[in-house]
């Protein structure tokens, strides 16, 4: 049973790697007007997971002084004319699908 159990799991991780696809913060930049959520998280990742968790976000803005994480119903893409520099921030689309891979 353990064995079968561990190939399962590899086959997920495996699978789940074919499928991800990698995004980056960009430093300096932020989407205004498109808020729709927005809470104190412990870091940018927990802040994609956020974001995973509500179909309706399409990207994230982040700040990194106050650790608080902003849910977007628009992307840079969608609406370029409300994509501006803001200090101390960073904007991120968000990726198809976020792969958080475990490790014993």
């Amino acid at each position: 049973m353990f064995w079968l159990s561990l190939l399962t799991s590899t086959f997920v991780v495996v699978q789940s790697n074919q499928q991800c696809r990698s995004t980056y913060s960009i430093w300096g930049r932020y989407l205004k007007d498109h808020v729709m959520s927005s809470e104190n998280t412990k870091n940018v990742g927990m802040c994609y997971i956020q974001c995973s968790m509500n179909q309706r976000c399409k990207s994230i803005n982040f700040h990194f002084g106050e650790l608080h994480c902003e849910l977007n119903d628009a992307d840079r893409y969608t609406h370029p004319w409300d994509y501006v520099l803001k200090k101390d921030h960073s904007y991120s689309d968000y990726p198809v699908k976020v792969c958080v891979l475990f490790t014993a």
